[in-house]
């Protein structure tokens, strides 16, 4: 019976108190040591699987996931394609059947890196779909967010998928690649 009540204690104050002072848009982030996540927010908790590995020759699976982001369907897909070390990463989403890029830069520090994205999109004709500066580590506005629409069928997004990976990620060809893909 204190058992209960410890517990029901501990739910009657930390439930009340998680959702006043944790802000509705924010999120935490858990890695297991499996590699799966777990994602603790005001709406719920989510468990995601661990990414898929590739040690080596990535790019030959990267049409997979642009496939499965151009399939059809009603909702948020996404496929974050990150180096295995995660030092290199950008993500792919779609959303309704328009996919997009999202590149992150710590402009402060990268601000060629910065200025080859633009420039890599103004070449092509593509204007950014979202452009601002959100926090990273504590330090306020550190990060530019910059995202791209992405036209074309599977064949046309993975090639520009690894035209993205290699010229504005640093990524090669034969680098080993996690990829972690959500739905929803």
């Amino acid at each position: 019976m204190a058992v209960l009540s410890v517990v029901l204690a501990v739910v009657g104050v930390g439930l009340p108190a998680f959702y006043l002072l944790f802000p509705a848009d924010t999120f935490i982030m858990f890695n297991a040591p499996s590699g799966s996540t777990i994602t603790v927010g005001r709406t719920g908790v989510r468990i995601d699987p661990p990414p898929d590995r590739y040690p080596t020759n990535g790019f030959d699976h990267v049409d997979e996931y642009m496939a499965k982001l151009l399939n059809p369907s009603k909702g948020f897909k996404s496929a974050i394609i990150a180096t295995e070390a995660g030092d290199r990463a950008c993500t792919f989403w779609s959303r309704d059947g328009s996919a997009e890029v999202a590149l992150a830069v710590e402009w402060r520090d990268e601000p060629e890196r910065e200025a080859r994205i633009r420039s890599f999109f103004a070449a092509r004709n593509v204007a950014a779909s979202q452009d601002y500066l959100s926090d990273n580590g504590g330090v306020t506005g550190s990060t530019r967010n910059l995202t791209y629409p992405l036209l074309g069928d599977v064949i046309e997004m993975t090639r520009a998928a690894q035209v993205i990976l290699e010229e504005l990620c640093g990524i090669s060809r034969t680098d080993s690649l996690t990829i972690r893909y959500r739905e929803g």
